[in-house]
């Protein structure tokens, strides 16, 4: 949203911030479109004549000449101030809930370990993979969120990238192995008979725990994983941050892996255990 006016010696635009509550904006610049006057008609912007002013509600452009504007802006993601001690008792809650969830997923894991040794199945031993991934999870989350405390704001190392490489997999692999209970289920309720598949939990594996390989592993090459830097938007709070070992904030594209990752996957599994539920009732 913008307004503006002319006067005899500049062009005065002001550009409204929508939505400021969830981006901080770390640069900004007024520009016009420059045409090279080629055969091509290729052109480039260009910050000549121009002053930029920037708040954090407001954009203000002053330009010594008329043309076709616009603004070029550089953004982070933010908190609101005022959200910033919900988001403090938030962690110490996740914090807290992470370390008894570790507690609890250890004892589970023991008890399907003694009960597939004593009684070999193959329900058992899907549940133990889930309860696995859910363990390197939650101990991950831990990890990654407590290794930032000891690290520089600048600082990048390769602990905090193999940190967040192994929260990226595991949380992967949960949703996967999820699936997987989903379809398990379908089969022991509605395939009855016949349904003997040799390797059966071998195949279950390569594609719940080979599938966050493979994607991690990917994600290495392209150089994804780092520190993640979320900052807390407000003129006297400004350089405060939440940071954790996770996907790099650096990344051009880290936003659309994380979405992938934390939404579009979850989505699929909540949708494909919902038709297996249906199917099986």
């Amino acid at each position: 949203m913008s307004r503006g006016n002319v006067s005899d010696d500049e062009v005065l635009l002001v550009v409204t911030v929508l939505n400021s509550n969830f981006f901080q904006i770390e640069e900004a610049a007024c520009v016009f479109w420059q045409e090279t006057y080629l055969d091509d008609r290729t052109g480039y912007w260009s910050t000549e004549g121009c002053h930029t002013n920037v708040t954090q509600a407001e954009i203000v452009c002053c330009c010594d000449h008329l043309s076709f504007f616009a603004v070029v802006v550089e953004v982070v993601e933010a908190v609101e101030k005022a959200s910033a001690p919900a988001l403090s008792y938030i962690s110490f809650i996740s914090f807290t809930g992470s370390a008894l969830s570790v507690l609890f997923t250890i004892l589970a894991l023991i008890i399907y370990a003694r009960i597939q040794q004593r009684h070999p199945n193959k329900t058992v031993c899907v549940h133990l993979h889930l309860t696995g991934a859910l363990l390197c999870l939650h101990l991950s989350f831990l990890l990654s969120s407590c290794w930032v405390l000891v690290l520089d704001v600048a600082d990048e190392d390769w602990i905090c990238k193999g940190l967040g490489l192994l929260l990226h997999f595991s949380l992967m692999a949960t949703f996967l192995w999820m699936a997987v209970e989903g379809f398990h289920l379908y089969l022991l309720l509605v395939r009855v008979f016949n349904i003997y598949i040799k390797r059966y939990v071998l195949k279950l594996s390569l594609v719940a725990w080979g599938l966050p390989t493979l994607t991690a592993v990917l994600c290495v090459s392209f150089k994804v994983y780092g520190k993640h830097t979320i900052q807390l938007k407000g003129d006297d709070n400004y350089n405060s941050t939440v940071q954790l070992c996770w996907i790099s904030s650096q990344f051009p594209q880290g936003l659309l892996i994380s979405y992938i990752t934390t939404a579009a996957l979850p989505f699929l599994v909540v949708l494909f255990n919902f038709c297996m539920v249906c199917l099986v009732v």
